[in-house]
This record gives structure tokens, C-alpha cells and sequence, in this order.
């Protein structure tokens, strides 16, 4: 790892009983040498600190690496915002293939 990737790095998920909202992530600070140890947070936490300017990607484990992921933004579908790591305006979270836990 080379550099920062992102204030928060998300490296799995757990998805609400709905299937459409996460409703906990493990995630990460980066230093831009490594990832600190995983920390379990709230969907509403990452909202949170997207909305004030943080940001945010993903980043999957092979062969005892991290490799950077798509970043994660706020889209807006409705009422409520979900988190996605694509621009498609869709009522749910995405998180292409991160793991579950």
C-alpha cells in the first residue's frame, strides 16, 4: 500500500434483516502505509462522516493484501441516502463484493 486511499476504508459488511440497508461496517483508518485494525461502526456513523466531508472506499483481502475498491458516496434515493459504491440512484446500500461478517 502506497499512500492514503481514503480516510475510512470499509472492508466488510453486515446487511440489515431488509437486505437493503448495511446494518454495520468494518472499517479501517489509513495512514497511507497501512490499515489500522478493523472497527465495527454503524451505517449511521459513515453517513454521518461522508456528510462532513470524510471519504471513503473499499478495499477487499487477497493473498494477505488489501486491494483498493471503489469509492463509497452518498446517493440519494427518495427520502433516504444510501451508501454505494456506484452512481446508480437504487433504495439500497452497495458494496460490490465485500465480504459479509
Amino acid at each position: 500500500m502506497t499512500g492514503t486511499w481514503a480516510d475510512f476504508v470499509i472492508t466488510g459488511v453486515r446487511y440489515a434483516d431488509d437486505g437493503d440497508h448495511v446494518a454495520a461496517l468494518r472499517r479501517h483508518t489509513d495512514d497511507g502505509e497501512r490499515l489500522s485494525p478493523p472497527a465495527t461502526v454503524d451505517r449511521s456513523a459513515a453517513i454521518e462522516l461522508i456528510r462532513l466531508g470524510y471519504d471513503y472506499c473499499t478495499a477487499i483481502e487477497r493473498e494477505d493484501r488489501f486491494h483498493r475498491g471503489g469509492d463509497v458516496t452518498l446517493v440519494n434515493a427518495g427520502d433516504d441516502p444510501y451508501l454505494r459504491t456506484d452512481d446508480t440512484e437504487t433504495a439500497a446500500d452497495n458494496f460490490g463484493e465485500l465480504p459479509t461478517f
